[in-house]
């Protein structure tokens, strides 16, 4: 199978989106999302890109699975999704705004490098190009409304 990057983007914002604490009167605990849920709302994808998706995310370290069941091929066949992981955060904030993450995938293949952690580290050094950059850092702070304090 392809990874498909578009793909990568979309389930992390789906699932950072969804994703909730739920109130069981005796603690409070992650709402779980079924790998099939996440498919049949992602109707943009083929079902079988949104779960290796879910499973390559995973194997990054970038959402945490529960209740992981494997055919005897070890294919997974169902499981929940029930949370983004610091790491998958991380990454979904380089790539969240939809010009970076153009730019980032342009880069990437570019230099031939389409691995999630190659584009991880091509989105970071994008940001941290923006964010340095004095120009639009000037533009960011013209834009803030500095009211008077009391």
């Amino acid at each position: 199978m392809t990874l498909n990057y578009d793909c990568i983007r979309d389930v992390l914002l789906y699932l950072e989106d969804k994703l909730e604490y739920t109130d069981n009167q005796v603690a409070m605990e992650h709402s779980k999302l079924s790998i099939g849920k996440v498919a049949d709302d992602l109707s943009l994808y083929a079902k079988e890109d949104v779960q290796y998706t879910i499973e390559k995310l995973c194997e990054a370290k970038y959402i945490r699975l529960v209740n992981v069941k494997y055919d005897n091929q070890k294919y997974m066949i169902t499981g929940y999704i029930d949370d983004i992981t610091w790491e998958g955060f991380n990454f979904l904030n380089n790539i969240r705004e939809k010009s970076i993450w153009e730019a980032t995938i342009s880069g990437a293949k570019k230099v031939g490098a389409m691995s999630i952690s190659a584009i991880n580290m091509i989105a970071f050094e994008i940001v941290k190009n923006v964010v340095t950059n004095s120009e639009v850092i000037n533009k960011i702070v013209a834009g803030i409304s500095w009211g008077k304090r009391q």
